[in-house]
């Protein structure tokens, strides 16, 4: 639906990870946030686009011209469930 590869990483634990690397770049240990993404993050493997991304385009325009429309029923409905 994005159009772009996913990449998913080798570690499971992303949350412990990217604290660890806003710790290391407050420590000094890497220069900047690309260098410690090159160092720490490590790709599992990607997840190319699929074919349907343009079916999805076509409703999605669809949703966006109809949510103006919408969006007061929307908010109404949401604060009756609330």
């Amino acid at each position: 639906m994005l159009g772009r590869s996913i990449y998913l990483p080798r570690d499971k634990e992303t949350m412990a990870l990217g604290a660890a690397i806003w710790a290391g770049l407050g420590a000094g240990v890497f220069k900047n946030y690309q260098e410690a993404i090159g160092r720490m993050v490590h790709i599992k493997r990607a997840v190319a686009p699929s074919a349907g991304g343009a079916s999805y385009d076509a409703l999605y325009r669809q949703y966006v011209d109809l949510y103006p429309a919408a969006r007061p029923t929307m908010h109404a409905l949401a604060k009756l469930a609330a």
